[in-house]
């Protein structure tokens, strides 16, 4: 799993979980046994998991600048104990606050949300498979129709995929579906939730709504946000008209998809930032994606 240092600082860079290389407690006993990396062992042999902290880059910005802190902090382990500059940085007019997170790179404003009128959608650039989950804060239009993520080989094999289409919103996993049942009383409903789709179990805020019994369809299509894959295209009848707030994927424990809502200050392109491959993924549909405002 991915894991960050929430401290007053900027954090833009993706930290992934590391293992070391083990080390053996045994007694030689009987028969030996070998493993390239660790060597040649006998008898019953303990294997110790070994562990290092996980390491994350820091950056230090004044008013979209990069600063150049000699006495600072440019990592930060986890669990670890942090250095802040000793002299904080100046503006004039303005009293200095203190330090704050910032999630992406300079160059981006992190944006409340982002929104499609019908014809926008991103693809996600990920295949999904048996072990992927997908995690959505998401608010519906006043009509909601549509797929909020989806993928699958043709119009009739649904692999994985999040939509609300007519009155009876449905959620796919590899081949099976079911109705999200009463918990959202209908697509009209323009509340903000929390999906979850984690393996074959469906959440709405938390609780379980639906369960399914696993297939061995074979994904072959990458997930595309706001619209259903259809063999490769963009199905123009299933485009979602709402907000994504959030957006997670995984694959198994591997964090492979960490969007945030982000506008590019260079053209005001907004988008969705990815910060697990440092990507800004864009709008693949006509029209623009709607911005929400900007974050503090």
């Amino acid at each position: 799993m991915k894991k960050i240092c929430m401290f007053l600082v900027a954090v833009f860079m993706s930290c992934m979980g590391a293992f070391a290389t083990t080390d053996i407690a045994s007694n030689a006993s009987s028969a030996d046994c070998t493993q390239p990396v660790l060597g040649t062992y006998s008898g019953s042999s303990n294997f110790e998991a070994k562990w290092n902290a996980n390491s994350v880059p820091l950056r230090w910005y004044n008013q979209g600048t990069l600063m150049d802190v000699q006495d600072a902090a440019d990592t930060c382990n986890y669990d670890g104990t942090l250095t802040i500059p000793s002299i904080p940085p100046e503006r004039i007019g303005y009293e200095f606050a203190g330090w704050k997170v910032v999630r992406l790179p300079a160059g981006y404003t992190e944006l409340e949300y982002i929104e499609s009128t019908g014809t926008q959608w991103i693809d996600t650039g990920y295949k999904p498979n048996q072990n992927s989950r997908f995690q959505v804060k998401v608010k519906f239009n006043s009509i909601a129709s549509g797929t909020i993520i989806g993928a699958r080989r043709s119009a009739t094999t649904n692999i994985f995929a999040v939509a609300s289409t007519g009155t009876i919103p449905n959620v796919y996993f590899n081949g099976g579906y079911g109705s999200w049942g009463g918990t959202i009383t209908s697509p009209t409903d323009t509340d903000i939730h929390i999906l979850d789709l984690n393996k074959n179990v469906f959440s709405i805020d938390g609780m379980i709504n639906k369960t399914f019994t696993a297939s061995t369809v074979t994904p072959n299509q990458n997930a595309y946000l706001f619209v259903m894959n259809t063999g490769g295209d963009a199905d123009s009848n299933t485009y979602f008209s709402g907000r994504i707030y959030s957006a997670q994927l995984y694959d198994n424990a591997l964090f492979v998809r960490n969007f945030i809502p982000a506008r590019r200050n260079s053209d005001n392109e907004i988008g969705m930032f990815d910060t697990v491959s440092g990507t800004f993924f864009t709008n693949a549909g006509t029209g623009e994606f709607i911005g929400g405002p900007a974050t503090e």
